[in-house]
């Protein structure tokens, strides 16, 4: 039986056409200039601002985000087929706890055994629990591993801090921890739970997108996904063994409808830097590697 809820990409399309994006973009940059003239020298420079507003490639964490992607990799791919495609499966997010916890999931609470001792640091200090990542519904991307979800905690919610892991097979951890249980001293994360879309990394088709803006998450995706190819941001870390998966940070599209799955009132720009969602240093995301006996993650940020 599944785990995640599916993504229904064409819903998401028909609320975010490209066409519509496009269009509002220039409405957009045309009023400005009727209001404001002198912030345009010619039609080059009213242009290119619009060129800038145009919807482009994301992070990936809104419905927003996916279906702009999906439809400019449409667009691209509609002159010739990629050269490889590498399947990955990618999340998108709804706010809140999941009905089931075992979910890929970033903050709140893990699917993790009631009565367990609390993973520590060797100071004593209590681990933060930052998500999780389920494989559940992506067995065919990465194999046999140690169990179906990979339980992911840091020394501290910081860029750099030191990553542990810990596996549970769905079913083992039964009474689940509950929140009293967890130390008190662990910040808060907004929890949001993923809905996974299944699609494909193209690693060797960087150059076709090179018109299009952040056209480096658009041939290799950037955000929380399991199976494809890393996107690194700072050059290739591997640490060798089979790449399982990114968890990345937590963008809710600004004064955007749908910031979440199951939230349609946009997040305004001014609201969104209260919110404590997960964000390591400038962007960070932690990439995640299996060599058979351990697991490694590494963290980059911008």
């Amino acid at each position: 039986m599944a785990v995640h809820d599916r993504v229904d990409l064409a819903h998401w399309i028909s609320m975010f056409p490209l066409d519509q994006l496009r269009a509002n973009a220039r409405e957009f940059v045309e009023e400005r200039a009727r209001q404001r003239p002198a912030d345009y020298r010619d039609q080059a420079a009213m242009e290119k601002h619009i060129k800038l507003m145009s919807p482009g490639s994301e992070i990936i964490t809104s419905p927003h985000d996916l279906a702009v992607v999906e439809q400019l990799r449409k667009e691209v791919f509609a002159g010739g087929a990629p050269k490889r495609s590498v399947p990955t499966d990618v999340f998108i997010f709804s706010a809140g706890e999941p009905s089931k916890r075992e979910s890929t999931k970033v903050g709140g609470l893990p699917y993790r055994a009631a009565g367990k001792p609390w993973p520590r640091r060797p100071t004593g200090e209590p681990l933060v629990f930052v998500g999780q990542l389920c494989f559940a519904d992506s067995k065919d991307l990465v194999g046999d591993l140690p169990g179906d979800v990979l339980l992911i905690f840091v020394h501290e919610p910081s860029y750099c801090s030191p990553l542990e892991f810990e596996w549970v097979r769905i079913g083992e951890a039964d009474p689940l921890v509950q929140a009293a249980e967890i130390p008190p001293t662990q910040p808060f994360i907004e929890p949001v739970f993923g809905v996974i879309h299944r699609t494909s990394d193209y690693p060797d088709d960087g150059d076709r997108f090179r018109h299009h803006k952040m056209p480096y998450t658009l041939d290799v995706l950037e955000g929380t996904k399991i199976g494809g190819v890393p996107r690194w941001i700072q050059g290739d870390e591997s640490p060798g063994g089979r790449f399982l998966g990114t968890l990345g940070p937590i963008q809710p599209a600004a004064d955007k409808a749908y910031p979440f799955v199951n939230v349609a009132a946009p997040i305004p720009l001014s609201e969104l830097h209260k919110r404590r969602d997960l964000m390591f240093g400038d962007m960070g995301s932690i990439y995640l590697f299996f060599d058979g006996q351990r697991t490694n993650g590494i963290m980059q940020c911008y």
